[in-house]
């Protein structure tokens, strides 16, 4: 899904450079629809671009075990840093939908917070297959998001 998402923002910038061009127009409109086909694939297959709130231990422990990769966002909804990157997580969860996104407010679940080792907030933790591969604190909107794609490879 992501190689659609950069063929349309390729053609696009094509479409703005080259504005007659009929077979970067007819392109571009071919790689929206395999984009908007295969999102509403993921849709069917139970991925739903919203980033997922976790309030147990159980929860938590089932997200956990997902396949694939899972990003864990530990949050206060007082920090200031948290509330500035949360939309940006909420933008990932988007464009990257084989990637499932969980959010934890670390307030409304402390033993879970003390389990997971959680002393500082923003903290992010992404799991591939049940075993935790990153933990981050207060990772820059690049860094986190380079850190997903290296996982997803």
């Amino acid at each position: 899904m992501e190689r659609w998402e950069d063929s349309v923002r390729d053609y696009e910038f094509l479409r703005r450079e080259l504005p007659g061009d009929s077979e970067v127009a007819e392109s571009l409109e071919r790689a929206k629809t395999a984009l908007m086909n295969r999102s509403q694939e993921f849709k069917s297959l139970g991925f739903n671009n919203e980033v997922e709130v976790v309030s147990t231990m159980d929860k938590f422990k089932n997200a956990v075990s997902l396949p694939g990769v899972s990003v864990f966002h530990f949050k206060s909804s007082l920090n200031q840093q948290c509330k500035e990157i949360s939309p940006f997580i909420n933008t990932l969860c988007i464009r990257y939908p084989l990637v499932q996104f969980f959010k934890v407010d670390v307030e409304e679940t402390l033993a879970l917070a003390k389990t997971e080792s959680i002393r500082k907030v923003p903290t992010l933790k992404i799991y591939k297959n049940g075993d935790k591969v990153k933990g981050m604190i207060c990772p820059s909107h690049q860094f986190l998001e380079d850190t997903i794609k290296h996982f997803l490879l």
